[in-house]
């Protein structure tokens, strides 16, 4: 069964709408990580702090720059693999009901985890690490078993 790959193609069109959304995402995290280093004055550099007039911190980082940085890690962790395998099972021909509700429902979990996260928020951030984690499963092994 051929599939189009074209924005023509409904389920291909969802699956690009939610890549990218995911992909604006993981750039924003920049400014979470550039806001927490601002406000908290601990930058990577030491010219940051001589532009930024603050006092080097000799190399130690503020727990809510570390947690920012974390969320951006997690995030290219995961979402770059969403992107991989859900292209793989787009090109398997799946149900578009059946695939717009594995992209949403990753997407919501990846937005539900950087919530979490920020907010310090348990189980809440499991439980979108969690989410997230199946989906990829379900369609890579859904991806794995057409292959046969």
């Amino acid at each position: 069964m051929a599939v189009e790959i074209s924005l023509e193609n409904g389920l291909f069109k969802t699956y690009a709408f939610y890549a990218c959304f995911l992909l604006i995402k993981i750039l924003s995290n920049n400014v979470i990580t550039v806001y927490y280093r601002t406000i908290r004055k601990s930058y990577r550099v030491p010219e940051d702090y001589v532009m930024a007039n603050a006092k080097d911190t000799g190399g130690s980082t503020h727990p809510d720059v570390e947690r920012a940085v974390r969320i951006h890690v997690h995030d290219i962790e995961n979402i770059v693999p969403f992107i991989l395998i859900g292209f793989f099972y787009v090109l398997t021909g799946p149900t578009v009901a059946l695939a717009t509700w594995y992209f949403r429902l990753f997407t919501c979990a990846r937005l539900l985890h950087t919530a979490s996260y920020l907010l310090k928020l348990q189980p809440y951030r499991t439980i979108g690490h969690v989410l997230a984690t199946v989906i990829n499963v379900l369609m890579a092994t859904s991806t794995l078993c057409s292959l046969f």
